[in-house]
């Protein structure tokens, strides 16, 4: 299943001490506007920056592929999602309830471990 990762879920791989290798046998994508979020994050004095910077190592290390998309990120992952029948990874409650109406799986953190919801 190809998964897009949302931008809080990037960061809380690092925050939360996930275990990032329940992900590993999905093709994970990132759309540019995530991307961009994640890098103007590592860039800033906020106390994400240095999950942020993780972030961005992990996504090379793992040759995750950034995907073109235009907008908001979430109207995006969204869009994309629902064209490319992709799975969205977020921790954002808003966003998964919205792409489960759209009939779109999502992946979060419960109770410590990723899991599809």
């Amino acid at each position: 299943m190809k998964v897009l990762l949302d931008t809080n879920f990037l960061l809380a791989i690092e925050q939360r001490h996930l275990n990032f290798d329940a992900l590993m046998d999905h093709e994970l994508l990132v759309l540019e506007s995530v991307f961009f979020e994640v890098v103007k994050i590592s860039e800033s004095n906020r106390k994400a920056a240095s999950a942020a910077k993780v972030a961005l190592k992990m996504l090379e290390k793992f040759g995750i592929k950034t995907v073109p998309s235009k907008g908001a990120a979430d109207r995006a992952l969204l869009d994309y999602a629902s064209k490319q029948g992709c799975a969205i990874a977020t921790l954002d409650r808003d966003l998964r309830k919205t792409a489960r109406k759209k009939g779109i799986p999502t992946i979060a953190v419960v109770k410590g471990q990723i899991r599809q919801t």
